[in-house]
């Protein structure tokens, strides 16, 4: 299985997760995932430091490791 690269961002490595299986950014090279299974996957992750989430324009929000685990807390995962 092929993955998109992690992203570099103000000095964070994150996960990017695009909001669109038609993002072009995507190419071939992706793997479907719900965005909980994502947050468990970064908080168990080494060298991640949180999840870029971005949709087809220019618009993203990021996650940091803290604010995950305070999800997933809240969610009881």
């Amino acid at each position: 299985m092929k993955l998109t690269p992690l992203a570099k961002m103000q000095g964070l490595t994150l996960l990017p997760l695009y909001t669109s299986q038609g993002d072009k950014r995507l190419n071939e090279s992706y793997a479907e995932i719900e965005g909980l299974e994502a947050m468990r996957m970064v908080v168990k992750g080494i060298g991640v430091d949180g999840l870029l989430f971005q949709n087809q324009g220019q618009s993203w929000v990021v996650l940091n490791v803290d604010q995950i685990r305070c999800v997933l807390t809240k969610l009881g995962s």
